[in-house]
């Protein structure tokens, strides 16, 4: 065998060990910005220091749907998480990832580049896998509680938060949450950011934009 079969051969058993990264997404994406400290002092007021806000928080709302024992719920995402800080999205009472210093639910991500995310919800036994750039990892079971009334399979809300103090960016796109029934696949939300519609964003604030080639020399750091 030559020194380049033997090469070769070390650099294809490289990549399999690496996780592959989500392509520039076409068109508009969602850039969120993160809000740095605020505090809103009351004039007057003789009592403690006010509560800074910080961060970004934008939340989704939609008509509840009660999940069957045999239904799938599917989470998918391209992003490109928040650098600092954590970056939290969350299926109400469902899924939650957490995206911090390079991982999220175990897995890596590339902090500096598109991650294609996957997560898929089983009811039955309330627990989700997730899917990072093709490595899948999982079950996770869901440790949320269940609401006042005990119900722990209610769809309702989808959430993402960046746990920061300091202003900074984060990309999104191709955002989806799809229920699969024994009647039919259920498009709960759909957003592939192309329409001009930032409501609901709490703190920080997100754009419409067309990304960068660069995003690392953009400031997506």
């Amino acid at each position: 065998m030559t020194v380049r079969t033997i090469f070769m051969s070390l650099v294809a058993a490289g990549l399999l060990c690496f996780p592959a990264g989500a392509s520039q997404p076409e068109g508009y994406a969602g850039k969120l910005f993160s809000n740095p400290p605020v505090t809103s002092p009351v004039p007057g007021d003789p009592g403690p220091p006010p509560v800074a806000c910080a961060g970004f928080n934008w939340g989704v709302a939609f008509s509840p749907r009660q999940l069957d024992p045999t239904d799938t719920v599917s989470l998918e995402m391209a992003i490109i998480p928040f650098r600092s800080g954590a970056t939290d999205v969350n299926v109400a009472s469902l899924i939650q990832l957490r995206f911090a210093d390079g991982l999220v639910n175990g897995l890596p991500y590339k902090r500096n580049a598109w991650n294609d995310v996957r997560a898929t919800l089983r009811p039955a036994t309330r627990d989700y896998f997730v899917t990072v750039n093709g490595m899948q990892a999982g079950p996770f079971a869901n440790e949320f509680p269940c609401d006042p009334t005990g119900n722990c399979s209610r769809l309702e809300a989808l959430s993402i938060r960046g746990g920061l103090f300091e202003e900074s960016v984060a990309w999104i796109d191709s955002l989806s949450l799809v229920r699969d029934t024994a009647a039919g696949q259920d498009v709960i939300l759909k957003n592939g950011f192309d329409l001009c519609s930032t409501r609901d964003v709490f703190f920080g604030g997100l754009l419409i934009v067309v990304p960068p080639k660069n995003l690392i020399s953009a400031g997506a750091r």
